[in-house]
């Protein structure tokens, strides 16, 4: 099925351009926001390839502007792009609006709405995010003061513009040394993934040297249009491994969490969102693995984020026993509430949806 952008009454001004974007037919016309909306179908490829979801968005600007409909590298509908500047976020809504078989009668049923001119709010829209030079960085100490450090840059990664993701790993393992020339650790693994809406994700895997070795490993910050009204989540996850045949333990750092997330300043700094893993966690076991992991607030739900939020980032720092192996994940979530308006029409949507499978 070709999948265009279009309402049925939509009046151009100027010439209407016809674009070819990953696997979808778009056309990218100006429009008169104060007066017409934007209705977008995208085919949703599920096993079956029968599942499509229907999107009416209201471009909010009172001037004319032109709309670019954006796709990611999974080829679906991911965005709407306002003269190259603001960029709503279409991903979040995509599980309200009607999806089956039936999706030619519901573009029937739905089309006339978009001739009355009701508009429905973008829900989880945002602008395209900044993302801080350093994207990645670790530092290794040993109790003698003796230190070493690594870091990667926004060039290391790949920003995908489109999708609205950036995404950094290490090629390979990195051997930390001392000025010295000694030995501290070894970075083993790294990544770091970044989202616009806004997400950042934080991965590791360390080797501890011949001593108990600090390490303090850091997110990028990224940066956002201001959001008010947003509800995070977090989830973190630690795995431990004895090489050496002592058992294997991580702690704390001065009774600091081992993981925390903040906003509103780059981490230990801002506010802390939450904090992950208090304490010594690890195994005995001559040769035993220890993993716990930490879900805040669980459930897959999400909690209230007070005030207004500008950036985020977040921050592992622990202590691992010598000769020792370790690893970190974590995800970091901060989304927008949806507009109550956009709510009602929404909901809205899903009874005349209803109403018509009946």
């Amino acid at each position: 099925m070709k999948i265009v952008s279009l309402v049925s009454n939509i009046s151009a001004e100027g010439c209407g351009k016809l674009e070819r974007v990953g696997r979808f037919q778009t056309t990218s016309k100006r429009i008169r926001a104060a007066e017409y909306g934007l209705f977008i179908e995208k085919q949703w490829h599920l096993v079956d390839n029968a599942s499509i979801f229907w999107h009416y968005v209201r471009v909010v600007s009172p001037q004319s502007v032109r709309c670019r409909l954006e796709t990611g590298q999974d080829h679906c509908l991911h965005a709407v792009r306002i003269d190259g500047g603001t960029r709503f976020d279409l991903r979040q809504i995509y599980h309200v609006f009607a999806k089956g078989r039936d999706v030619m009668g519901f573009r029937k049923f739905v089309l006339p709405l978009g001739a009355a001119s009701i508009a429905v709010t973008v829900l989880g829209a945002s602008a395209s995010a900044d993302i801080s030079d350093i994207v990645f960085h670790i530092r290794a100490e040993t109790p003698d003061g003796s230190f070493a450090e690594y870091s990667a840059r926004l060039g290391d990664g790949y920003r995908d513009e489109v999708a609205g993701t950036y995404d950094w790993g290490l090629t390979q393992p990195v051997n930390m040394m001392s000025s010295s020339g000694e030995l501290i650790a070894q970075l083993g693994s790294a990544r770091v993934f970044c989202r616009d809406d806004p997400q950042v994700d934080l991965n590791f895997s360390v080797f501890a040297g011949s001593v108990n070795t600090v390490f303090t490993i850091t997110s990028p910050l990224l940066g956002f249009a201001n959001l008010t009204g947003a509800v995070g989540r977090t989830s973190a996850g630690l795995v431990m491994s004895d090489l050496d045949g002592d058992g294997v333990t991580m702690t704390d750092w001065n009774g600091n969490s081992i993981f925390t997330s903040r906003y509103n300043g780059a981490a230990p700094g801002g506010t802390t969102f939450h904090n992950s893993f208090l304490g010594t966690y690890g195994t005995p076991v001559s040769g035993g693995t220890f993993s716990t992991d930490d879900n805040f607030p669980g459930g897959g739900n999400y909690v209230p984020v007070p005030g207004t939020i500008s950036d985020m980032s977040s921050r592992f720092r622990f202590t691992l026993s010598p000769n020792d192996i370790a690893s970190g994940t974590s995800v970091y979530e901060i989304i927008p509430i949806p507009a109550p308006s956009a709510m009602t029409l929404l909901g809205l949507s899903g009874i005349l949806v209803a109403r018509r499978r009946r």
